[in-house]
């Protein structure tokens, strides 16, 4: 049976716009949760208490059995 972990991931969409989404920091950001084996399942946007716009990822990745 495969086992998988879990990863959340609150990203802040300042940081991922110009004066719309960038989408080359996007690219970049989820190559590199993919090199290291996560697989994007979900996204959701979260309004913050703060007033700023969250996007939040859900990843995941198969862990080998021993």
């Amino acid at each position: 049976m495969k086992k998988f972990e879990h990863k959340v991931v609150r990203v802040d969409t300042i940081s991922l716009m110009k004066y719309k989404y960038d989408f080359t920091k996007i690219e970049a950001m989820l190559t590199g949760f993919g090199l290291e084996g996560w697989e994007l399942i979900n996204v959701i946007q979260d309004n913050g208490t703060d007033g700023r716009k969250y996007l939040i990822l859900f990843l995941k990745r198969e862990i080998e059995n021993t």
